[in-house]
């Protein structure tokens, strides 16, 4: 597959360069309008978070076109999983949601177990999943 951001940093070592959108790379937090040297870890891991020194504002890569837009579905029929969970102990989740610190994402109709530790984080996202009126 190929790759979207290249590996390698395009900017010299001496080269002064400009974040364009706030990013962590674990190590390092690097923040909107930082200056820093080509020759930074952060540049040669993450080389598109920056442009070059003196580009003008208007120039900026908008940092929200990188966010997907909503899925919106008015059909609550057409995002139901069937749960993998005995239905007793299942909860469903009414919002999709990304879990940054795990890099999961949970969509929407899924169906968790009511001790996972995504919802038990998280209760707001999820509901009792519906019984039968007869058993």
């Amino acid at each position: 597959m190929p790759r979207l951001i290249p590996k390698s940093s395009r900017w010299t070592d001496d080269e002064i360069v400009i974040c364009w959108a706030t990013f962590t790379t674990g190590e390092y937090v690097i923040r909107r309008g930082m200056r820093i040297r080509g020759s930074h870890p952060a540049v040669k891991a993450c080389p598109a978070f920056f442009v070059a020194d003196g580009t003008a504002d208007y120039e900026l890569p908008n940092e929200f076109s990188l966010v997907a837009p909503p899925v919106v579905c008015d059909d609550p029929l057409a995002v139901y999983i069937p749960p993998s969970v005995p239905l007793e102990d299942s909860v469903i989740c009414h919002t999709g949601f990304y879990v940054m610190a795990t890099g999961r994402m949970i969509d929407k109709g899924a169906s968790l177990h009511k001790d996972d530790a995504v919802v038990e984080a998280h209760p707001e996202y999820f509901h009792t999943a519906p019984r039968p009126l007869s058993g």
